[in-house]
């Protein structure tokens, strides 16, 4: 016998619609079960049912069916029902341009329908570029003033440039929004609304109200604004996750860490996402410390990372500090970069620098398929390539006290004349980065990485604006390098200070991807006429070799004007077409080998062997456990000539060189 259930309508922030008031037992063919609570149906805008579709109330996570129709039942103390946007869908938005993703639940004891209406992208976006904006913190309507005229100005500048290219921007702020200012959310709001990109937010401790005691009430006003803590949206192949990680107690007293609750949240969500997906997550407070609390006591901070390293890659934006770090985490073989983000307000709006000299700004990634191909810290009103402030290391800013503001009177490593320090704010401590210090066009040394103050920010705190000498206005951080001139002395020498970051870039997908279907899943055709390669498709190939780029992955689409038997990671013609047409003679690499498009054509045989037989040099399969064998054997037995494999290992090693990876 079917269930009855009783339908109210409710305000509804989704883009979407409720249903009609009345009693319903089943939603476009799919019967609800007794125990729903929290229902709908979401479809595209031409009425299809959408399935497979994240549906959550905040605590547990469900999937719309064939008949695009979801249904669970509710906590009882959610307050939000929402979804996360599918790659292949826009992101709603609201008439002020906030993401509209989410309905909020008014009815509590009886079942609540929300439907939701999705728009599908025209293509897909393999590419976008994510904005991260830490701590505007605004305390008063004049802080509201430089937000709105230095901050904004820039972030919009620099989206209309990604926008001028084609490449979809959007933003996500990382906490902090107001500065224990409840009374300046309206204005707050007001000064994001109508921009160039939507901004998803994420709560940080100051968004939390001081007159609760409860983590829940505290975040109600911030939820009023912009809806649920704890949500995600996928874009190409990238699944973007925002959590509230404050536990607050009231009157700023706080510290870092998620539920277990909010953990199973977390789980449920990301088992909705494949394996080979990037995972971005977003907080405010540092997984590797940032308050007083020690990583230890950061609640279940351990289970985020284990769930985060389950993917091919992943990467956590951070807040809160407002100093810029790059923290290394190593989960269970995978690495797990963490980036603390300098202060879009700098030192609580106090000039236009952090505490640590890193100057007032926002982080920037480029994301690529499923990995951040290029990230950078834009500095706010500086150009995108300012990425390094140099000192004389000799040089004394003055005194307060005890202390001396100047390197040579704190370090006697830099007691030197010929010394020169170099604030390299977006650097890491992986090892990777290469600092070098050249004169005259010559290489001079490498520069010795150093944990220290920026004593020039320091002073300017402390001396010109008044500031108590201490952690606050002094941050001691390790992303700073140090080294000798050959000769001369800073302040009069030329010289020039290079930094390397250890990554290296691969264009994708050659020959071009086209609208095609996704080759994870289906075979994808191309049947295009080469002068359309040749006029569109390589002119950013040929762009990005001529500009130095390291390596090619080929896709598995099949470009029939060249090849019309082979995916063109298999093609030896298709490759041909990238050494001798376009002239490239770095690394060429697979996708991944064992998706559907690949396994169509491959029967038989080896996929990796056929790849490394077409010219690949590099091999992305997560079936290596067999693929490797298969080659060595290919190898052994003349199948694959050892000169080529000695000519692949060169380029190879080459580009590790070039890299920093294998010493000079």
């Amino acid at each position: 016998m079917a269930a009855t259930l009783m339908l109210a309508c409710s305000n509804d922030k989704s883009g979407g619609h409720d249903g009609d008031e009345g009693v319903e037992t089943e939603v476009n063919g799919t019967q609800l079960d007794g125990n729903t609570t929290l229902y709908g149906l979401v479809t595209d805008t031409s009425g299809n049912p959408i399935p497979g579709v994240v549906v959550s109330d905040g605590y547990g996570c469900v999937t719309t069916d064939a008949n695009g129709v979801y249904q669970m039942e509710r906590y009882k103390k959610a307050r939000f029902v929402h979804y996360s946007t599918p790659a292949g869908y826009a992101i709603n938005t609201s008439a002020d341009n906030y993401p509209l993703f989410y309905a909020e639940i008014v009815h509590k004891n009886i079942a609540d329908r929300h439907d939701f209406v999705l728009t599908p992208l025209p293509a897909p976006e393999s590419d976008f570029t994510l904005v991260c904006i830490a701590d505007p913190q605004c305390a008063t309507t004049a802080e509201i003033s430089r937000y709105v005229n230095e901050t904004i100005p820039d972030v919009e500048a620099t989206v209309d440039g990604y926008k001028a290219k084609g490449t979809p921007v959007y933003g996500i702020t990382l906490g902090d929004i107001v500065f224990d200012t409840p009374d300046l959310w309206s204005n707050m709001k007001e000064s994001m609304a109508n921009r160039n990109l939507p901004v998803f937010q994420t709560i940080g401790n100051h968004d939390h109200l001081q007159t609760e005691t409860s983590d829940d009430n505290a975040a109600a006003n911030f939820e009023t604004q912009f809806g649920p803590r704890n949500y995600s949206f996928n874009r190409g192949d990238v699944h973007i996750v925002s959590m509230d990680n404050v536990l607050y107690e009231g009157k700023k007293k706080y510290k870092g860490g998620i539920t277990d609750r909010q953990l199973e949240w977390l789980r449920q969500d990301l088992s909705h996402v494949d394996k080979d997906k990037l995972v971005i997550f977003c907080a405010h407070i540092p997984f590797r410390g940032g308050t007083s609390v020690t990583d230890e006591s950061h609640e279940n901070y351990d289970g985020v990372l284990d769930l985060l390293a389950e993917f091919s890659e992943a990467h956590i934006m951070i807040g809160h500090t407002h100093y810029q770090q790059k923290y290394i985490h190593k989960r269970n073989g995978k690495t797990i970069l963490e980036h603390v983000h300098g202060a879009a307000c700098g030192a609580w709006w106090t000039a236009n620098l952090c505490a640590d000299g890193t100057p007032n700004g926002y982080g920037v990634y480029e994301i690529s398929g499923n990995t951040i191909a290029n990230q950078y810290y834009k500095s706010t009103n500086k150009e995108a390539d300012y990425q390094i402030r140099a000192y004389s290391a000799t040089q004394v800013f003055g005194k307060s006290g005890s202390l001396t503001f100047g390197w040579a009177a704190n370090a006697p490593a830099m007691n030197d004349a010929k010394c020169i320090v170099a604030n390299v704010w977006n650097s890491d401590a992986s090892g990777n980065w290469k600092v070098s210090l050249w004169q005259n066009g010559t290489k001079v040394c490498d520069m010795t990485r150093v944990k220290t103050y920026d004593y020039w920010a320091y002073a300017y705190h402390v001396l010109y604006y008044s500031k108590s000498v201490g952690t606050t206005w002094g941050k001691n951080l390790d992303h700073y390098y140090y080294g000798n001139l050959a000769s001369g002395t800073p302040g009069a020498a030329d010289f020039e200070i290079v930094a390397e970051d250890g990554m290296g870039s691969a264009l994708k997908h050659f020959p071009g991807y086209g609208n095609n279907v996704d080759t994870h899943t289906g075979v994808a055709i191309d049947e295009r006429p080469y002068e359309t390669f040749q006029t569109s498709d390589y002119l950013p190939f040929t762009a990005g070799i001529q500009a130095g780029a390291d390596a090619v992955l080929v896709s598995h689409n099949v470009m029939t004007c060249v090849d019309d038997q082979l995916p063109a990671s298999l093609s030896p013609a298709v490759h041909k077409e990238l050494r001798e047409t376009l002239g490239f003679q770095g690394v060429i690499m697979t996708d991944d080998l064992a998706m559907d498009a690949v396994a169509a054509y491959a029967g038989d045989q080896s996929p990796a062997v056929m790849a490394v037989k077409a010219g690949n040099d590099m091999i992305i399969t997560t079936d290596f456990q067999t693929q490797i064998p298969e080659v060595i054997q290919a190898v052994k037995s003349g199948e694959i000539d050892e000169e080529q494999i000695d000519q692949s290992v060169t380029r190879v090693l080459k580009w590790k060189y070039d890299l920093g990876l294998l010493g000079h």
